[in-house]
């Protein structure tokens, strides 16, 4: 039997995630998105932790998303990804993040 993941993005460009909201429509993903880390955590309780969770790298207020990504750690998400513009190295990211990817839904 095959496991179907929830998909979480927590981006702050409206653009980007209404184009991951698209994608997932087409291909009958389920998907939540998110415009902070603090709007997610507001109603994390109610994810499964095994959630496939991708975070911006850029979020509002200079936040940024490899370290805002370590209170959705701290709460038992261990499937953490970044979807950024940026190119990372993976010595570069924190342990708690598994990947770094481009900013297009993986799915």
């Amino acid at each position: 039997m095959q496991v179907s993941h929830q998909y979480i993005l927590i981006d702050n460009d409206s653009l980007i995630r209404k184009s991951w909201q698209m994608q997932a429509k087409k291909v009958g993903v389920e998907l939540h998105t998110f415009s902070s880390v603090a709007e997610f955590l507001m109603s994390a309780a109610s994810f499964n932790k095994e959630s496939l969770i991708y975070v911006d790298s850029d979020l509002d207020d200079g936040l940024l998303g490899e370290v805002e990504a370590k209170k959705i750690f701290d709460l038992g998400f261990f499937h953490i990804h970044l979807a950024s513009g940026k190119l990372f190295n993976s010595d570069e990211l924190p342990s708690y993040i598994q990947s770094a990817q481009s900013k297009r839904a993986p799915f």
